[in-house]
């Protein structure tokens, strides 16, 4: 069996999202690992006006609403969870695969679970698949949950 100290869930808070949480927990749990959730901001790259903003207000708007997604993240888990060193939550600003599959190198990750939407056709092509870039790009084994498999977001 393969040995799992160190295992990252992506989180983007998504209906798939909440069924891969579900998943790292229980993974976490079997393996006696400590679990990683990380959470990509990608705005304001995607919007009109990012491009057309002064580097400092940038900055500061990518820092409020990472700081905001820390707040998410926290209150999926209980102050014991995080007190226990074996949940770290992580934020970073950028393109979420390419982020992803950095932070689990920087931080060897030994498995990645991530969400997929299970998108076809179209919209498959033009929105494209974070998940399938992940799996792709990752040097560790990637778990991928369709949030059919999970009813319930975690708690």
């Amino acid at each position: 069996m393969m040995k799992i100290d160190r295992l990252l869930v992506a989180m983007d808070f998504s209906e798939a999202a909440y069924a891969a949480l579900n998943q790292g927990r229980q993974l976490a749990q079997v393996f006696g690992a400590t679990l990683h959730v990380l959470s990509i901001v990608t705005e304001p790259i995607d919007e009109p006006w990012g491009g057309f903003t002064p580097a400092p207000v940038f900055f500061a708007t990518v820092g409020r609403l990472e700081a905001a997604r820390r707040v998410h993240l926290a209150a999926l888990f209980s102050e014991t969870d995080l007190a226990s060193g074996r949940v770290v939550l992580a934020t970073r600003w950028g393109e979420a695969a390419d982020a992803i599959v950095e932070y689990a190198v920087t931080h060897e990750i030994e498995l990645i679970v991530c969400g997929t939407h299970g998108r076809s056709g179209f919209s498959r092509f033009t929105e494209g698949s974070v998940a399938e870039q992940i799996v792709r790009r990752a040097g560790c084994p990637v778990l991928t949950v369709h949030a059919d498999n999970e009813k319930t977001p975690a708690a």
